[in-house]
């Protein structure tokens, strides 16, 4: 059950996907695009292109009947000829690139990729190759939708030009402008009518693209786990870590605490050290802090070193919300300075002084 890949794929493995070059993507859509971009080019440059070749046609009729004495002399007509055809002929042509590219870019995005070109021992494999390109799914779903738009395509082109055969018998008496002009607007009805057709079947081959390429990338259980491994590290190792980094800070904090000048407690959860050089100018120093276990441990070191222990519930508390090395804040200075008065006096009374002894 958990090798089924019934989960949606992770933003990692889209991200793999779309690098190795898979990405929805619809052909027959940048088709339907082209084609809509030629009728829209070609009935803007229609007049331009038949401008240009019946320039070409007078300028070839023209040379040919008037022909020079060399065959060199040919090259000037036939430039103006070649030159007035292909300039709506390359704007048509331009059109369509365009279009082509622009239908690609908007269903993928900007990407580049040689990935799908690299060979793999796969690719060469002949008789894995045949059984993709023929005998797989997709190749089965690839034909169906060949022969359903071959359908479409035919059956509206019936239903536009079967209109249009009883004026055939007529065209003979409309004379040759008559006839292209029937013949113009009988081929663009069809290819409207056609553009429209396919319009619609390449979106829903664009719709079914996407819906074949998430179920394509859709995990198991198993590989969300091997990813999320491979990405994160084994749960395992990453706690075995975690209690060694913990563990380093303790030892650190504890070596710290030997340097302390007091002990402020609440009194069993909750320890912070000071530390109090009244020659740098400076505040008291936290350096170092712990709960439960490591409290009492402070505390044990503290006991060692004959580092005074000042029971306060509130101060221990305030002090523990900071950061080991932060300097006690202004609104503590009151009840800090007189857990050092104390700390004073109880070194007096042993006969010590302390650093700040002449400040309390």
């Amino acid at each position: 059950m958990s090798q089924q890949k019934t989960e949606r794929p992770t933003p990692r493995r889209i991200r793999k996907a779309r690098k190795d070059g898979k990405v929805p993507k619809s052909q027959s859509l940048n088709s339907a695009v082209v084609l809509l971009a030629a009728l829209g080019a070609g009935t803007m440059l229609a007049g331009g292109i038949a401008d240009g070749v019946r320039e070409a046609a007078r300028v070839s009729l023209t040379a040919t009947a008037n022909l020079p004495e060399t065959p060199w002399g040919l090259l000037e007509p036939l430039h103006a000829a070649f030159m007035a055809a292909a300039t709506p002929t390359v704007a048509f042509m331009v059109a369509l690139m365009v279009a082509a590219g622009l239908a690609a870019f908007l269903q993928v995005g900007a990407l580049f990729t040689l990935k799908p070109l690299t060979p793999t021992l796969s690719r060469l494999n002949p008789g894995k190759g045949i059984q993709q390109r023929v005998f797989s799914a997709r190749a089965v779903v690839e034909l169906l939708k060949a022969v359903l738009i071959l359908l479409v395509v035919v059956i509206v082109l019936i239903l536009v030009l079967r209109p249009g055969l009883p004026t055939l018998a007529l065209l003979p008496r409309t004379g040759v402008e008559g006839a292209a002009m029937f013949a113009v607007q009988l081929a663009t009805r069809a290819l409207i009518a056609v553009t429209m057709a396919f319009g619609c079947v390449a979106g829903v081959d664009f719709l079914f693209q996407r819906w074949q390429h998430g179920r394509d990338l859709r995990m198991s259980h198993e590989e969300i786990k091997r990813e999320y491994k491979e990405s994160e590290g084994d749960p395992q190792a990453k706690a075995a870590r975690q209690r060694l980094h913990e563990e380093i800070l303790q030892a650190t904090m504890i070596e710290q605490a030997r340097s302390a000048d007091v002990v402020i407690v609440n009194p069993e959860h909750i320890a912070c050290a000071l530390k109090y050089d009244p020659d740098e100018n400076l505040p008291p120093r936290l350096v170092a802090r712990g709960q439960d276990y490591l409290a009492q441990r402070i505390k044990e070191v503290a006991r060692e070193e004959g580092i005074p222990i000042a029971r306060d519930v509130p101060l221990a508390r305030l002090l523990y919300d900071l950061e080991v090395d932060d300097f006690v804040p202004e609104e503590l200075y009151e009840a800090v300075g007189v857990v050092l008065r104390w700390v004073a006096q109880e070194a007096r009374a042993r006969g010590e002084v302390t650093p700040w002894d002449h400040l309390v």
